[in-house]
């Protein structure tokens, strides 16, 4: 699929061609703002497509890895945080953890546990906000840096994981990454487990399981311990090996030389 600086310019050039046939008297002025209302249409959608890659490369699903999956939580840490390790550690599995950095300052033990358990920490930014609301390259900087340090001051190691809230980008949210050189995480399955419609959730995500893939579920979700478990069983059943994120992708899921 084309990224966004191609269609920028794909665009640019189809407008100046119309124009010119404005001007010219070839072609009606409407022309141009239909142009213009689909360019910014289609930039709109793709905001909310991760998996496009269309404003930056996010890892959503491994190729060639045999038989192996990745579990991932969002909007953490929670009061079912503790619970869902237990579980996992149950089934000998391990995830990866992208919290919020509002929530690190309010649970900072279980942060603490999560790495404890040889988990993986990512950072879900600070307030969890729709990050495309931002006006400026640094207030979204600010959201990621000020998260990270608060995670660091805990596990003394610096997340080079990062997943915007809901999965939205745009050019100010890729800018802002590409300053951190972090590594975006997305995913391949969406669970809807926050919709509290457990059974879907979980015919869903057996449908769509394949190798490669990462599953998205939160720690706040009502049925997460009953569909993880279902999961993880289904996983088993089927030969599944639950690896992390970082293993899937080849990736260090920490900043070297800051640990």
């Amino acid at each position: 699929m084309l990224g966004f600086k191609t269609v920028k310019w794909i665009f640019i050039f189809v407008f100046l061609v119309l124009l010119a046939g404005v001007i010219t008297g070839l072609i009606s002025w409407y022309y141009l703002v239909i142009a213009l209302v689909l360019y910014i249409s289609f930039n709109f959608i793709q905001s909310f497509r991760i998996r496009a890659n269309y404003y930056i490369k996010a890892n959503c699903m491994a190729q060639h890895t045999l038989d192996k999956i990745a579990l991932t939580f969002d909007d953490g840490p929670d009061t079912k945080t503790l619970e869902i390790m237990d579980m996992l550690d149950a089934y000998n599995a391990k995830a990866c953890f992208f919290i919020i950095g509002k929530k690190v300052e309010q649970y900072p033990e279980i942060v603490k546990e999560i790495d404890k358990r040889g988990h993986i920490i990512g950072n879900h930014s600070y307030k969890h906000n729709n990050l495309c609301k931002s006006l400026s390259v640094r207030s979204i900087k600010n959201e990621i840096e000020y998260t990270n340090q608060l995670i660091k001051q805990i596990i003394h190691k610096e997340p080079a994981f990062f997943r915007p809230p809901y999965g939205v980008t745009n050019p100010l949210i890729a800018k802002a990454i590409k300053s951190f050189s972090m590594d975006v995480i997305g995913w391949s399955i969406r669970s809807f487990d926050t919709l509290n419609k457990k059974n879907m959730s979980l015919a869903k995500v057996k449908r769509e399981i394949s190798s490669g893939k990462i599953i998205l579920l939160h720690d706040t979700s009502p049925d997460i311990l009953w569909l993880l478990q279902n999961i993880l069983e289904h996983l088993k059943e089927n030969g599944y090996e639950l690896c992390s994120v970082g293993e899937l992708f080849a990736l260090e899921p920490y900043k070297s030389g800051k640990q």
